[in-house]
C-alpha cells in the first residue's frame, strides 16, 4: 500500500499546488491556508479536526468521504518515500523561488524600459513639434513683409505659445547687423518707441546678431531686447550651423539671459536661419552672404520637461545631460533622485546634430512596485508545503482512498482553470480580455494592459465599458445598454467592428474589435473580446483619402474637359466637361459618347476610327462638331487612351476642348485673304509682291497672263 499511496499524494500535490493556487476552490483556499499551517505549528491532530469540518463546509459532495478516525501513524517500510518526497519538494521550491526572483527581475526590467522609451519619445515629439512650429514663423516672416513689431505680436499671441506649445519661453526674431549698419539700425529701433534701445554688449565687431523681436513681451524677455548672441560662442556655434546648413539647429548649455538670481534654470536656444528672399543658396558661401538673421526660441529647462512629462504618470526619473559627458558642468535637468535606484539606465536623444545624454532611474514609487517578496513567499511556501507533504505522505499511508477522492475534486477545479486559461490563450496576438455575463473583467493579457494603460489588478473586477468604453469616438456618452461588445448573440457570428477604446490617461485608441461568447455547455457564462490598435491604418486611409480629394480637386480645376468612359458610356466627368456639352456632371454619368456626334452615322463611322487607331497607337485624336444637350453644334479637339491597351473597352480616358473660336477665327481669316485676293486681281495693273532675297511671294492675274507663270 505505500507506493501506491506515494504517487496518489505526489499527483495530487504537484497537481494543485501549481495550478490550484489561481482557482477559487474553497476547499483547497481552506485546507491548503488555514489547515496546513495549522499542521506546520500545532500538530497532526489540531490540523485533522480543523480541515475535516471546514472542507465539510466547502465542499460536501466532493468530501464528504473524509470522516474517518484517525489512526495513529505508523512507522512502515515506505517511511523513506517520505524523505524523498522531502528532498524533491525543497528542490523545486529551490528551484521556483529562484524563477520567481528572475522573473520579478525580468518584469521590472521590462516596465522600466517602456517608460524611459516613452518618455524620450514624447521629448523627441515634442522637439520636433517645436521645430515646426519655427518652420511656420519662417513662413510667415517671409510673406508678412514688411514685417512690423504689431504683425509679429499678433501672430505669435495667435499662436497661445504659453498653453499650446509649454516649455517654449517666446518666439523671436535675431537681425544680423554689419558694422556698418549698426547705427542705421539703432535709430530704427529708436524709432519705433524704445528710446533706450541699443545693442549690447557694447564693443566694436565685424558683425552682431542682434534680438529685434520676442514674444511675448513680458518682464522676463525685455531683458534680452537688444542682445547680440553671437558674441556669444555656444550660441555663435548654433547659429553658424544652421546659417551653413539651411536648417534648424539646437545650442549647448547656457544661461538665457531672462535668467535673474531666483529659480536659475539652464537653457538652450533652436534657431532656424532666414535668408534675404532671391538670393543664391547653392553654397555654403551663398548662404552665409544670404543671411538676414534667425527665428528662433529660447526654453527653460525645467519648464520644458515639465511641460512635455507632466501628464505622464511617471515613476521613473531623468537626468538629461549637454553632450556625452556626465558632469556636474553638462546636467541640464535632474528629477530628484532617491539615494539608491534599483534600475537605471543611459540613452542618447539626437536632435538635429545636437546630442543629449538622457539618465534613467526609478523612483521609490517604481522601486516599490517591484514584488521582492514574491520569490521569499514562493520560497517560504515551498518549505512549508514540502514538510507538509512529508507528514500527509507519513501519516496518510493508510488512507489512499480519502487522498484519491481530495486530489479528485482539486484536479476537477483545476481543470476548470484550465479551460479559462485556454479560452484567452487562443487570441494571446492582440489585446485581449474577458469578462463575466456581467460585463466585469477576469483577465486581461499583458497586450491589452499595454493598449490601454491598466495594469491588471486594476482592471480584474471592474466594467470593462466603465472603465474604457464609456464615451463614443465623438465624445458622446456611449450608454452601457447600447454597447455592441456586451450584446453578441451566443447563437450567431462573433461581433467584428472598428471601435474607440479610452486609456487610462484619457488618450483615445481606434481599435478593430472582436467580441465573442464564452459557451459552457450551451449556456453563456461571459464574453472575450481581443482587440488591436489601428491608429495607423486609420492614419493612412485619411492620407489616401486627402490624396484622393486633392486628385479630384485637380481633375475638377483643369480648362479641359475630362471624362472616364467604361465600354462606350461614361462613368464619370469633370464640371468642365459637362460646361462644354451643357450637361450637369451626375446627367453625364451613362451618358453615350455616340450623343456627341451630330448623327448616328458620324457616330459609327466615328467608332471604327476610335477602335482602328486604339489598335494601331493605343490614342485617338480628332478635332470635328460636337453636339450640346441643347442640340447647338460646337467645335472640340477629343483626344482618347485606354488605361489598357489590350482592353479599350473596359476603360478609356477622354479629354474634349472647345476650340469653337479657334475655328471661327480660321473661316474669318480665310474670307479675309479671299476679299483681297478678288479686289487684288480687279486692279488694272502688274502687281507683285516681292521679299528681300527677290522671289515673288505674290502677284495678281494680270502680272501672272504677263509672264506667263504664277508666283512662287
Amino acid at each position: 500500500m505505500a507506493r501506491p499511496l506515494w504517487k496518489s499524494i505526489w499527483r495530487h500535490v504537484t497537481l494543485t499546488h501549481s495550478e490550484l493556487a489561481r482557482t477559487d476552490a474553497p476547499c483547497f483556499k481552506t485546507f491548503n491556508g488555514v489547515a496546513l499551517a495549522l499542521l506546520s505549528f500545532h500538530g497532526l491532530g489540531q490540523a485533522r479536526k480543523f480541515s475535516t469540518v471546514m472542507t465539510k463546509q466547502a465542499d460536501t459532495s466532493s468530501l464528504n468521504a473524509i470522516s474517518s478516525p484517525w489512526k495513529p501513524l505508523r512507522v512502515s517500510p515506505g517511511k523513506w518515500v517520505a524523505w524523498l518526497t522531502l528532498a524533491v519538494s525543497l528542490a523545486l521550491s529551490v528551484a521556483a523561488w529562484q524563477m520567481a526572483k528572475s522573473s520579478a527581475a525580468q518584469e521590472a526590467r521590462e516596465h522600466f524600459e517602456f517608460h524611459t522609451s516613452e518618455i524620450k519619445e514624447a521629448m523627441s515629439q515634442r522637439l520636433l513639434a517645436y521645430k515646426e512650429v519655427l518652420r511656420g514663423v519662417s513662413g510667415f516672416f517671409y510673406t508678412a513683409q514688411p514685417m512690423t513689431r504689431e504683425k509679429w505680436r499678433k501672430y505669435v499671441a495667435h499662436l497661445q505659445v504659453g498653453k499650446i506649445y509649454p516649455g517654449i519661453l517666446g518666439i523671436g526674431f535675431a537681425q544680423r547687423v554689419p558694422l556698418n549698419e549698426l547705427a542705421a539700425h539703432i535709430r530704427h529701433v529708436r524709432a519705433e518707441g524704445f528710446t533706450d534701445y541699443t545693442v549690447w554688449p557694447l564693443g566694436k565687431r565685424r558683425e552682431y546678431t542682434a534680438i529685434v523681436y520676442l514674444e511675448p513681451f513680458h518682464w522676463r524677455n525685455q531683458r534680452a531686447h537688444g542682445y547680440d548672441m553671437h558674441i556669444d560662442p555656444i550660441r555663435r556655434s548654433a547659429m553658424a550651423q544652421a546659417r551653413d546648413y539651411g536648417k534648424a539647429a539646437v545650442s549647448g548649455k547656457i544661461k538665457l539671459m531672462q535668467e535673474t538670481g531666483r529659480d536659475v534654470q539652464a537653457g538652450f536656444v533652436m534657431y532656424l536661419p532666414l535668408y534675404r528672399q532671391g538670393a543664391p543658396l547653392g553654397t555654403v558661401a551663398q548662404r552665409r552672404a544670404a543671411l538676414w538673421g534667425y527665428v528662433y526660441t529660447p526654453f527653460r529647462m525645467n519648464d520644458l520637461i515639465n511641460g512635455v512629462l507632466g501628464k505622464i504618470e511617471r515613476d521613473v526619473g531623468i537626468a538629461i545631460y549637454d553632450g556625452a559627458a556626465i558632469t556636474p558642468q553638462t546636467l541640464m535637468y535632474r528629477d530628484n533622485a532617491p539615494r539608491r535606484s534599483a534600475l537605471f539606465t543611459d540613452e542618447v536623444l539626437h536632435f538635429e546634430g545636437h546630442r543629449w545624454t538622457l539618465r534613467f532611474f526609478s523612483l521609490p514609487e517604481f522601486d516599490k512596485r517591484i514584488n521582492k517578496q514574491k520569490s521569499q513567499l514562493v520560497l517560504g511556501a515551498g518549505v512549508v508545503i514540502s514538510f507538509l507533504l512529508f507528514a500527509m505522505t507519513a501519516a496518510l499511508a493508510s488512507t489512499r482512498t480519502r487522498a484519491l477522492r481530495l486530489a479528485h475534486a482539486m484536479t476537477a477545479a483545476s481543470r476548470e482553470s484550465e479551460a479559462r486559461l485556454q479560452e484567452v490563450s487562443s487570441t494571446l496576438g492582440e489585446g485581449v480580455y474577458m469578462t463575466d455575463c456581467g460585463g466585469n473583467i477576469l483577465f486581461a493579457n499583458p497586450e491589452a494592459q499595454r493598449l490601454l494603460g491598466w495594469p491588471e489588478e486594476e482592471m480584474r473586477g471592474r466594467q470593462a465599458h466603465a472603465l474604457f468604453h464609456h464615451h463614443r469616438a465623438d465624445g458622446s456618452v456611449y450608454p452601457v445598454e447600447a454597447c455592441s461588445l456586451d450584446q453578441a448573440n451566443p447563437h450567431a457570428a462573433a461581433y467584428v467592428a472598428e471601435d474607440v477604446f479610452w486609456c487610462r490617461d484619457g488618450a483615445r485608441l481606434p481599435v478593430s474589435v472582436n467580441s465573442a461568447p464564452i459557451l459552457r455547455e450551451g449556456k453563456q457564462t461571459g464574453w472575450v473580446v481581443a482587440f488591436h490598435d489601428i491608429s495607423e491604418q486609420l492614419a493612412i486611409r485619411e492620407k489616401l483619402n486627402r490624396t484622393l480629394s486633392e486628385q479630384q480637386a485637380i481633375l475638377e480645376t483643369a480648362v479641359v474637359g475630362i471624362a472616364y468612359l467604361k465600354g462606350s458610356e461614361i462613368a464619370w466627368a469633370n464640371t468642365k466637361m459637362g460646361e462644354i456639352f451643357g450637361y450637369s456632371t451626375e446627367e453625364l454619368k451613362g451618358l453615350p459618347l455616340d450623343a456627341t456626334y451630330p448623327s448616328a452615322e458620324e457616330a459609327a463611322a466615328g467608332n471604327r476610327a476610335v477602335a482602328a487607331a486604339f489598335a494601331a497607337a493605343n490614342e485617338y485624336s480628332v478635332e470635328r462638331l460636337a453636339k450640346r444637350r441643347d442640340g447647338a453644334l460646337v467645335w472640340c479637339h477629343f483626344n482618347g487612351r485606354p488605361v489598357d491597351r489590350g482592353k479599350p473597352r473596359e476603360g478609356a480616358i477622354w479629354t474634349a476642348h472647345d476650340i469653337t473660336e479657334r475655328k471661327l477665327a480660321e473661316k474669318a481669316l480665310r474670307d479675309q485673304q479671299r476679299d483681297q485676293q478678288v479686289i487684288f486681281d480687279s486692279v488694272r495693273a502688274m502687281i507683285w509682291y516681292i521679299d528681300r532675297d527677290g522671289k515673288v511671294l505674290r502677284s495678281n492675274r494680270l502680272a501672272e497672263r504677263y509672264v506667263g507663270m504664277a508666283a512662287g
